[in-house]
């Protein structure tokens, strides 16, 4: 269901990682969920090209796709004269939101330095994203990494606006 909204919305992803989800290839699996104000544009699930090797840098992967998908919204939305929205990344990782809130690469000296682009959209005094920390039981992402159980698969459903119909 999509209601009618005002223009002027905020722009937001929210993103989850399962590290090692692959038990043939050990590579993770992301979820994200797209949003548009109230709307759901796109929900996704997909494994990740890169071997994390830790929760932490799962999480960041997955961060940087939905910073992506964020500024490619963007794009699009500028490109038909839309202007001025706010941009948010959620996530329920503590250590991935802290990775991608730094400069370089830190400890992590095995992550490839093409990907720290993304930390420039967040750290700066020409940040344009906000990267924000949501709950858990709250990330709707939830829904494309791992199996849930039935309720709290609904609650996701329901938050993003989806609802069963007979016929």
């Amino acid at each position: 269901t999509m209601r009618w909204q005002q223009s002027g919305q905020t722009a937001r992803a929210t993103v989850d990682a399962a590290h090692a989800g692959c038990s043939r290839t050990r590579r993770s699996t992301r979820g994200l969920v797209l949003w548009h104000g109230s709307h759901v544009l796109k929900v996704q699930s997909a494994t990740q090209t890169v071997v994390a090797t830790s929760t932490g840098e799962a999480e960041f992967y997955g961060i940087m796709r939905g910073t992506a998908a964020i500024l490619g919204l963007m794009g699009i939305l500028n490109d038909y004269g839309q202007y001025g929205f706010d941009m948010e990344c959620e996530t329920d990782a503590t250590a991935g939101r802290g990775m991608m809130l730094k400069r370089g690469v830190g400890k992590n000296k095995h992550m490839d330095t093409k990907i720290m682009w993304a930390q420039s959209v967040y750290v700066g005094e020409h940040s344009k994203v906000k990267l924000n920390k949501v709950d858990t039981e709250k990330n709707e992402s939830d829904i494309a990494t791992k199996v849930l159980d039935p309720s709290r698969f609904d609650q996701h459903l329901c938050s993003m606006g989806y609802r069963y119909c007979e016929g």
